[in-house]
């Protein structure tokens, strides 16, 4: 049975986001300590994608702020940005950045009974997280050492980042030579390095062939259109140096204030609508993928085909996508 969401009144769209899980969680490490208490652990991204593949019944998602994606299981085995890409139909795929310098923290056995593993960025807020009640795989969570430094409240760090309008010429000359070399799971790690700040920024020089933007506008109906027709096609959602993906087909789609959510019993999907300011096909070997960004760059979600289904109506539907005013 699916049940509505309902959104308060005066909620923020992360908060919105959240609410798509079916509940409101804890946006930071600050918030969790609050409200149940957490334990800042050792351990880096590959420990995280380690330890996943031991838990069977998780609740894990990913949610950046513009986007979720929430799913049931265990992680599927780990693959790091030196390996290819590679989906599991059965298990959460997560592909990480090793160097990615993050927070991992445990927090309390809250009152639903649950006990959360989370993933924060160095301002400390909250992009991934695995939610499990079953005790063999809370014993798994257990197992991770509590950082050296675990007493004390977390002091966030704001990252200084460089000028949004500044475009590295030897990026695009670099991207044009690799471009047609590099698989697909070397393109999403162009998107962990920095979120796709770097990559959105280049795109508007590789060559109209090889990546055009299309109307924003589109792409709700796309989805739509993708759902109403179960198109099978691979949802991936970044994080700080982590993306989450599934290959997901059907599902029930509703409209929210501006958020398109995607469910069925097992995932949850979820993106804000108003956050998407560019949207992108892009032509990788035989692939086409569509890479939504936010105005300050950030890589929101990307779609991919689904290598088992389709791939020439996958890249067709791309193409048919109206162009924007910009590629004209």
């Amino acid at each position: 049975m699916t049940h509505s969401v309902v959104f308060p009144v005066g909620a923020t769209r992360c908060a919105c986001l959240c609410l798509a899980q079916g509940a409101a969680l804890p946006r930071t490490l600050h918030d969790l300590d609050g409200s149940i208490g957490l334990t800042l652990l050792h351990g880096d991204l590959e420990t995280l994608a380690l330890i996943g593949t031991q838990i069977n019944s998780g609740i894990i998602s990913t949610n950046n702020g513009a986007a979720l994606l929430s799913q049931m299981g265990g992680y599927a085995p780990i693959t790091t940005t030196a390996m290819p890409h590679r989906l599991s139909r059965k298990r959460v795929n997560l592909r990480v950045a090793p160097n990615h310098i993050v927070h991992l923290a445990r927090s309390e056995v809250g009152d639903n009974g649950r006990l959360t593993l989370v993933v924060a960025d160095d301002a400390g807020v909250i992009y991934h997280r695995i939610e499990v009640a079953e005790p063999y795989d809370q014993a798994v969570i257990a197992t991770l050492d509590a950082a050296a430094n675990e007493k004390g409240p977390f002091r966030p760090i704001i990252p200084t980042m460089p000028p949004n309008n500044i475009v590295s010429l030897s990026a695009v000359r670099c991207a044009r030579a690799t471009w047609d070399g590099y698989d697909t799971g070397q393109h999403l790690n162009n998107i962990l390095a920095d979120g796709g700040k770097s990559r959105s920024k280049i795109l508007p020089h590789i060559g109209k062939n090889k990546a055009w933007p299309v109307l924003v506008k589109a792409l709700k109906f796309f989805m739509i259109h993708l759902h109403n027709s179960l198109i099978s096609y691979s949802q991936n959602v970044s994080g700080n140096g982590l993306i989450q993906s599934m290959i997901v087909k059907g599902g029930t789609l509703r409209l929210l204030d501006k958020i398109l959510m995607i469910q069925n019993q097992h995932h949850s999907f979820a993106i804000d609508l108003v956050q998407v300011d560019s949207v992108w096909v892009t032509a990788i070997g035989p692939f086409h993928q569509l890479e939504i960004y936010a105005a300050d760059g950030r890589a929101i979600a990307v779609f991919g085909a689904d290598t088992k289904c389709g791939i020439r109506h996958w890249n067709a539907l791309l193409c048919s996508l109206p162009l924007a005013a910009r590629a004209f």
